[in-house]
């Protein structure tokens, strides 16, 4: 499915109407994030909360799934594939954040052509808040590490905080061959990185040039019928 030809980069000021709307949306969301993460369980390296919603596009209402399990295929993840994750559930309040409807608003346009190629009125949205917490001399990466295509049709990377002193944490994109063709790098608060399945992609592992660093997103995607099988 082609929905922004491979990938689309989003700054992040132009999703925002003035700067006071931009500071005013990072500075409430902020301790929001800082509070719903906690360690991911199937890996120490990185901290997480996640929150599966039910979303129609034509009403706009927006519901907190039954079953909040997350399933990738094995195709989709080589590492932590094939099985059922359970995360720690990011609050319920989060729908009720500025964020989360900026998030919504901006995100609709594609969400309407995914709707279209899909003919599903009815979507199932995957919410995952991820930090990668890394001190000087640590690592951390991502799940799975390197190259893949996700079972997900639609992907929205959204950039909530990046320390200077980070090393890596840069998004490459690559064709059906596994030939890297760019590198994306979200640098600023809601910087977007939008991915479909036309293209493999990863984000580099991460350190630390000084002290603790840490690079904070929202992955707001799409999932497909097939992770929701159950």
């Amino acid at each position: 499915m082609n929905i922004v030809n491979g990938f689309k980069f989003l700054n992040g000021r132009d999703q925002f109407d003035c700067n006071v709307e931009l500071s005013r949306v990072r500075n409430h969301f902020i301790p929001f994030f800082d509070h719903a993460i906690e360690i991911d369980p199937f890996s120490s390296v990185r901290k997480r909360s996640y929150i599966k919603l039910r979303y129609n596009i034509t009403t706009g209402l927006v519901s907190v799934a039954d079953n909040q399990q997350y399933f990738q295929t094995g195709d989709a993840n080589v590492a932590d594939g094939g099985k059922i994750r359970e995360f720690h559930q990011t609050p319920s309040e989060f729908i009720d954040t500025e964020l989360f409807r900026v998030l919504l608003k901006n995100n609709k346009e594609y969400l309407e052509r995914y709707s279209e190629q899909s003919s599903l009125e009815e979507m199932t949205l995957g919410i995952h808040l991820i930090r990668y917490d890394i001190l000087e001399g640590d690592i951390s990466y991502a799940s799975p590490v390197w190259l893949h295509v996700d079972n997900e049709p639609l992907v929205f990377v959204h950039l909530i905080d990046l320390s200077l002193s980070v090393i890596g944490g840069d998004n490459i994109i690559a064709d059906s061959n596994s030939n890297p063709t760019h590198v994306v790098r979200l640098e600023n608060f809601m910087d977007t990185l939008i991915l479909d399945k036309s293209v493999q992609h990863a984000v580099t592992p991460l350190s630390s040039k000084n002290g603790q660093s840490k690079r904070d997103v929202i992955l707001f995607t799409v999932e497909d019928t097939i992770q929701n099988a159950s």
